[in-house]
Formats: C-alpha cells, structure tokens, sequence
C-alpha cells in the first residue's frame, strides 16, 4: 500500500492563536486544526476503484509508547472529523465536546482519540463535491455508490498509516454505531471493542424512504447531475 500525507505531521492537541475565545467556545483541548490524508487508490466493495481518496481528521490526546490506547469515534450521517476541541478555522466546539477531552468519557489524558470524516461526507473528505480526475469536475452522480464497509475501509487505511496496530475500540451512534459494527464484522483482529450507539446493523425498507425524502427534498425536480450539486438557485442541491 502506498499512502501519502497532506498538511502537518499529528501531534494530538494542537493549540492555536488565529481565532479569539468567546463564550461559546469553551473546550478544555483548545484550538484544533483538521488534517488531511490521502489514500492513492481504494477497492469498493462494488469492485469500482476511487483514486485518490482523501480522509479529513482530527486527533486528540497522545499515542502511548505501546500504541495501544487508540479509539477511533465515528460520525453520524451529518457529521464531520470535528469531535472535540474548538474549530482552527469557523470557531465553533465540536459535535461531541461534552465527551471527548481532559477527565471526560473519552478521556484525552489517557487516550489517543481519532475521528475521521467518512467516505463520501463532504467534509473535507472525498465525497460528490471532490473534482472528478476523470473530468476535472465535481463527481455530482458519476460518483460511486458507497458502502459503511467502504467507510470503514478507508478508515482502517488511516488507522494503519497512524501506525496503530490494534484500536482499544470504536465508537459512534446511528450511522456512526453502524460503522462501529462494521469495524466488527470486517477487522476483527483489529480491535478490542465497540460501542455502538442507538443503531443497527441494517435499515429497513421505511427508514430507507424516510431518508431519501428527507434528502432529495430540497432539490425540486427535474434532477439532472449539475441541480444535484449546490448552484446559485440551488444552494444545498440534495447533499
């Protein structure tokens, strides 16, 4: 496997200095800035190939000597690699601050937290929005259909460029627990744990029409590749 790596190096907590404190940004773990990874070509489970794919994440705490205190949080559906700690660039605390961080659930002077934007998520990771190598235009719907397995697969490819060989455990609610699962299924030999949050190991025929009406909504039709992308009169497009 060939992996690459843009911005700076992890280091855990990183403190910075461009955004002011206010009342609403109150994280014990400061200012933290998202990193970016790139995998140079990822296997679908459909068998269609996406190259290259880049992971935004974040990570809190330090990797012990024994690389054996890792815990990978996944995200929900809307969620991005921002868990904890104040947003290096919009000022804003992360989705699960109240858990992640010094004395918290997932204690950061213990352990080494990692959480990534998924596969797909758009944020800051590769996903319809991302430039097509084939067009040098937004995927749009030539983007390939993924899986939690395709998820989960790119984030195993994170964890083992992180130089961690086996996750204390990994973590998520709704479709973050579904990655959980996944974690499960797929590596077995590469964790000690899950803790899977009001989830499930597979949606039904209802949960699946409410989704998919929750989310095309916004775009009214027709639908064409290019209303499927934010434009001027379409801002959210159906993402």
């Amino acid at each position: 496997m060939i992996f690459s790596k843009i911005s700076t190096k992890p280091s855990g907590k990183q403190r910075l200095n461009e955004i002011p404190m206010t009342d609403s940004t109150t994280s014990e773990l400061g200012l933290v800035r998202t990193e970016y990874f790139t995998i140079d070509r990822l296997v679908l489970e459909s068998g269609e190939v996406i190259a290259p794919v880049m992971l935004a994440y974040e990570t809190y705490g330090r990797l012990n000597a024994e690389r054996s205190n890792a815990v990978l949080i996944c995200h929900a559906l809307t969620g991005d690699a921002h868990v904890a700690g104040i947003n290096a660039a919009t000022g804003k605390d992360g989705w699960w601050d109240s858990m992640v961080g010094p004395g918290k659930a997932f204690d950061t002077d213990e352990l080494f937290v990692v959480c990534s934007n998924v596969l797909g998520g758009c944020q800051g990771s590769t996903g319809p929005l991302s430039p097509n190598p084939a067009t040098g235009e937004p995927y749009g719907l030539d983007f390939p259909i993924i899986t939690i397995g395709d998820m989960v697969s790119a984030q195993a490819r994170l964890i083992e460029y992180l130089g961690i060989e086996k996750l204390l455990g990994v973590a998520g609610g709704s479709m973050g627990g579904m990655q959980a699962l996944a974690w499960a299924a797929k590596f077995p030999h590469k964790i000690n744990s899950i803790i899977a949050i009001a989830t499930t190991a597979k949606h039904s025929p209802q949960q699946q029409r409410y989704e998919s009406q929750n989310f095309i909504k916004p775009a009214q039709p027709p639908l064409s590749k290019t209303r499927m992308l934010p434009s001027p009169g379409n801002p959210r497009g159906i993402m």
